[in-house]
């Protein structure tokens, strides 16, 4: 049994990260002078443990700083819809009601049972909830 007295949820996943960066270095990183350019000639290759360290560490923080704006705007009772990156497929746009928000993940009680989702309960990553006006 989950937090809550609820039954062990099946997560709800998110297709690869495929948020566009707005960044036009990062638009034009095969340009010379680039550090991706860099990389892919060999002149960094003595440092690619500490640049490979120094890029995960900053994908963690954009993922953190994702599930902080996530959470700004979802408390327990909010109305929300299941966004387009969800899987399965079948979930996207389907709407419920916040139950309980355990760390980066938000379960939603879809009010019926949904797929593979018998109790009509989904927990999900808190990115994926997009919040409904009431």
């Amino acid at each position: 049994m989950a937090a809550g007295g609820l039954p062990d949820l099946i997560a709800v996943t998110r297709r690869g990260n495929t948020e566009p960066v707005g960044n036009e270095a990062t638009q034009n990183w095969d340009r010379p002078g680039t550090i991706a350019s860099a990389i892919e000639a060999g002149a960094l290759d003595d440092d690619l443990r500490p640049i490979a360290a120094a890029i995960e560490a900053r994908w963690a923080e954009l993922a953190r700083l994702r599930v902080g704006r996530a959470l700004q705007n979802i408390t327990v009772g909010t109305r929300v819809a299941i966004g387009s990156e969800a899987q399965p497929k079948y979930l996207r746009g389907m709407t419920g009601e916040v139950h309980e928000i355990d760390g980066n993940t938000v379960v939603v009680c879809l009010g019926a049972p949904v797929g593979k989702f018998k109790s009509g309960h989904v927990r999900c990553p808190a990115e994926l909830l997009v919040p409904l006006k009431t």
